[in-house]
């Protein structure tokens, strides 16, 4: 499809000197392998492969088709009949698994109003088995996949393939089946602005196996391994009511700026030696998320209701509150921790943490109904575990702790009992006052990222302070745009919606006023930002014409205006 990047690699049996590409649109280049190109207008393209060494040069040539985007556009409705050719809305197919069998690569299948309970593609509702893009064009609310129990995940999607603005529930997976909800056969396969809900897995995945997820909500999934989604890279999703064994919310998933809450590890999937680890996340990576009111039960059996928020996992810049466990109420079991906030955990051992290493965290205001309210068995360097409380040992049982502030006073070295000082701490403000003994009082060696938890420069004056906060004197708001404006080819008359963050990178606030956006391009958002924190806004485009729109869209802040540059 015209303006559609396409991958192309060389496999010489060889060691080439030069690897020269011709794509027979007047465009060449040289040793890049593989390589992405695309063409800019239709027809069909010789694109030649040449290999050179001293001995000699070899060539070979792939025949390319380029389609315009309305050529490759299929249209599916509810009212539609299979024997149509699907080719506009007037002929739409009824079933999108009828729409996909003709649609060529890198085309794209339009999906109208309604609820699509009809049609299958072996075990699912339906496959994309070429790059193409299945849309929902007015959105995840309006147009909702059912699979079925039968069983029948809703979808299957290849490598390089994407759903977008679909609602995909009630899928199910035969026994030790993936991808209750979608089952990607990559992670270069994607979704984004879905709804993925009430879908089982048998195994792993209760609403996604493998893919990239970006701004999806995955909602009252279950499955043994990954309630939510299992092997999987999220990027801004809600994961809230998922289920499963080990990770209700995710297991082995890669997740950044994530919301979990409600996710419970606590379904009994396999046999009858389950354990429940990891009610938010499990064996798990995540950055700048928050996991909130997540928990596991207690199946009565070694190693059960292990890790509420998380488990085996290893957090950065994250804040955890709420969740609850047998063990480690906030996190346990061989996690890592850094630049963490863990407060109003429960736990029967380890409110805060369990089994776990801390660097520059915070662990405040966690119960235990046994031993060690705030750490029990762990390991803490350059944190603050204070305010926690429990029958025997507050705050630290059986840990190892060094360049902290706790008490009573542990044996390492660095250490101290002194109050820490939180700006304050009955309204949850965990910052240092400028008093805090916790300043320049931590050890640099410790420290493994450049940022604290508000996203400010980790080490300031020199020597690190303990605790989650780095203290830095009142700076001056500093507004800071980031995301992915690119929005691609939009057919007229659909939507298509990307996600900016707006972001105070000094300690005063910035009062945001409002954000301008040009024509065919929509936006809003007001408010006031505290130092380090960040706001993720939703960017909507709906061309009304067939044009290239490239420009920027602005924040005004503070009096000053800052533009984000889009492309499209």
């Amino acid at each position: 499809v015209a303006d559609y990047p396409l991958t192309f690699r060389a496999q010489p049996a060889g060691v080439p000197r030069q690897l020269r590409w011709s794509f027979g649109d007047g465009i060449s280049v040289t040793n890049q392998n593989p390589v992405q190109h695309a063409f800019g207008s239709t027809g069909s393209f010789a694109v030649v492969c040449r290999a050179s060494n001293q001995w000699g040069t070899v060539a070979a040539t792939t025949l390319v088709s380029v389609l315009s985007r309305a050529a490759a556009t299929r249209y599916v409705a509810t009212n539609g009949n299979d024997a149509a050719n699907g080719l506009t809305w007037d002929t739409a197919k009824a079933t999108i698994p009828a729409a996909l069998a003709i649609t060529p690569p890198c085309g794209w299948v339009l999906v109208s109003n309604g609820v699509y309970a009809t049609g299958s593609a072996g075990s699912s509702r339906f496959s994309i088995t070429n790059p193409a893009t299945v849309l929902g064009v007015n959105g995840p609310e309006a147009t909702i996949i059912l699979g079925a129990t039968n069983p029948l995940r809703c979808a299957y999607v290849c490598d390089g393939a994407r759903l977008e603005g679909l609602t995909l529930a009630n899928g199910n997976t035969a026994s030790y089946g993936a991808g209750g909800g979608i089952l990607f056969d990559s992670s270069r396969g994607s979704a984004s602005n879905c709804i993925i809900a009430l879908n089982i897995a048998q195994f792993w995945g209760g609403g996604v196996f493998n893919g990239s997820l970006y701004n999806c909500t995955l909602a009252g999934n279950a499955s043994g391994f990954g309630g939510g989604s299992a092997f999987s890279k999220l990027y801004s999703c809600t994961l809230t009511g998922n289920q499963a064994m080990e990770g209700g919310g995710v297991y082995c998933g890669t997740l950044t700026s994530c919301l979990l809450s409600n996710n419970a590890a606590n379904v009994p999937f396999i046999g009858s030696s389950s354990f429940s680890m990891g009610g938010g996340a499990a064996q798990s990576v995540l950055f700048g998320c928050d996991l909130v009111d997540n928990w596991t039960t207690n199946l009565t059996i070694y190693g059960g209701g292990v890790g509420g928020g998380a488990s085996e996992s290893t957090l950065y810049n994250c804040i955890l509150r709420g969740n609850r466990a047998i063990e480690g109420g906030g996190v346990a079991r061989s996690s890592f921790l850094h630049n963490c906030l863990l407060r109003g955990n429960q736990a029967q051992m380890g409110g805060g943490v369990h089994s776990v290493d801390l660097v520059n965290c915070t662990v405040v205001s966690n119960t235990a109904s046994s031993w060690g309210g705030g750490a029990y068995y762990s390991s803490l360097k350059n944190s603050i575990c204070y305010d926690n409380t429990a029958p025997n040992s507050s705050n630290h049982s059986s840990c190892g702790i060094t360049n902290s502030c706790t008490t009573p006073l542990p044996s390492g070295t660095g250490n101290i009992t002194n109050l820490p000082l939180f700006i304050d701490l009955g309204a949850a403000n965990f910052h240092l006052q400028a008093a805090s003994p916790c300043i320049q009082a931590g050890w640099n060696a410790f420290v493994q990222n450049e940022t604290d938890l508000d996203g400010l420069a980790r080490i300031q004056g020199g020597r690190v302070d303990m605790g989650a906060y780095e203290f830095a004197e009142a700076v001056a708001p500093a507004l800071i745009l980031a995301g992915n404006l690119y929005f691609g080819n939009v057919p007229i008359g659909l939507t298509r919606q990307q996600v900016m963050a707006i972001r105070n990178s000094g300690t005063a606030p910035l009062n945001v006023t409002g954000l301008l956006c040009p024509i065919g391009f929509s936006g809003s958002w007001t408010g006031q930002l505290a130092g380090g924190q960040s706001k993720v806004i939703t960017i909507s485009f709906s061309p009304a014409l067939a044009q290239n729109y490239t420009g920027y869209v602005a924040v005004a802040a503070n009096g000053i205006t800052t533009g984000h540059t889009f492309i499209c």
